[in-house]
């Protein structure tokens, strides 16, 4: 029998042994490599709040004790304590952003902001995007002078961030430093609003204790779509933030508390995303996402990485080994598909996601090729 045809029946055998079978039977079969780095491999701290990946490959860890880069074999740390121009303003670190300019945005505990030059590592402290930035033609009720944020949000381009200061929105565009105002959160009806998205259409959209509003193209009116009786949905759900995401053929995915719901904008329809029935000690809000090589979601839920498949089923990835004890506090997947999982107190993990299938139809490929 001729090499190709072997090769072929095999990669057919193998993998439609994974068809039938449950997410979590699909996930015990397909056993994620992963690994665990902690301090004792030179993390500043066993707290990782997040990571990030810039355009050259390097990882950026934020914790408790400050910054790390890493380069895939040991971390650089950066402090409060660190001498001369790369000293941060505080070390316990919230979140982490890149603007596309090699520069990295570094929000802290305490909301104040430092901006990390990564080709110098020079910091500059405690910036005010609000005091500095180009301001568009809107009256400000907030001092430009404060530099205390609430949050920032980034949009899908990681160029412009949601800061809420006070009761008011404002989108900066860090590619042209330029800040303008969006709206009030003062104003009846007054609703808690949990998360932002912009769709390809430039409208925005927002996801609140009432239901989800967009608006047109300006971003001035909005149009109210209400949560309906039969998803059982009330509206008290008192999170600072939350997710709401932009998916193809005009679906909008959101999530409130430890649900995840899409709305169909084109029949104007809810429906529940059904996840897998895991039990969990420790539960906390469906909050940590990112994305995968495909654009698809992979999220976290109960200590387990799940993913999103375009027909809206949902697909286990990996467990974290002790999800009874710690919690994750963000995921990234970078550029080889790899996936990054900061814990609190429990380190970071990184996790193949590339299964053996995957790994075998690139070997089969490349073998074939010199066939």
């Amino acid at each position: 029998m001729p090499r190709v045809v072997i090769v072929i029946i095999f990669i057919v055998l193998h993998v439609t042994s994974f068809a039938q079978v449950s997410p979590l039977e699909a996930y015990s079969l397909l056993d994620p490599i992963y690994s665990n780095f902690t301090t004792a491999d030179g993390l500043p701290q066993a707290y990782v709040a997040c990571v990030v990946q810039d355009q050259y490959g390097f990882m950026w860890v934020g914790t408790l004790a400050g910054l790390a880069r890493f380069d895939g074999n040991e971390f650089r740390k950066f402090t409060n304590t660190t001498e001369g121009s790369s000293q941060l303003s505080t070390p316990r670190i919230m979140d982490l952003w890149f603007d596309g300019v090699d520069k990295l945005w570094i929000m802290h505990f305490n909301h104040r902001v430092d901006v990390m030059d990564t080709k110098t590592y020079v910091v500059t402290q405690n910036v005010n995007p609000i005091k500095t930035a180009y301001f568009d033609s809107f009256p400000l009720s907030v001092s430009s002078k404060s530099s205390t944020h609430r949050y920032f949000t980034v949009d899908r381009r990681e160029n412009n961030w949601l800061l809420k200061v006070q009761d008011q929105y404002l989108l900066y565009d860090s590619t042209n430093t330029k800040m303008r105002k969006i709206f009030d959160q003062i104003g009846p009806p007054r609703s808690i609003i949990h998360a932002f998205e912009e769709d390809e259409l430039g409208r925005m959209w927002k996801l609140t204790d009432q239901g989800l509003q967009v608006s047109d193209q300006y971003w001035e009116n909005f149009k109210q779509i209400n949560f309906p009786m039969v998803l059982g949905l009330k509206n008290e759900y008192h999170y600072n933030k939350s997710i709401l995401i932009r998916l193809p053929r005009d679906r909008m995915l959101f999530a409130l508390g430890q649900r995840l719901f899409i709305y169909d904008e084109g029949v104007e329809i809810f429906r529940e995303i059904h996840l897998p029935k895991i039990d969990a000690v420790v539960e906390a809000q469906l909050l940590q996402f990112t994305f995968d090589g495909e654009n698809r979601f992979v999220f976290e839920y109960r200590g387990f990485v799940c993913r999103l498949e375009d027909d809206e089923s949902v697909s286990v990835i990996w467990e974290h080994p002790e999800r009874d004890k710690f919690l994750i506090a963000d995921l990234y997947i970078d550029q080889s598909e790899v996936l990054w999982v900061s814990v609190n107190s429990g380190g970071l993990y990184t996790v193949d996601l590339l299964t053996q299938s995957q790994k075998l139809l690139i070997l089969t490929g490349r073998i074939m090729g010199f066939l």
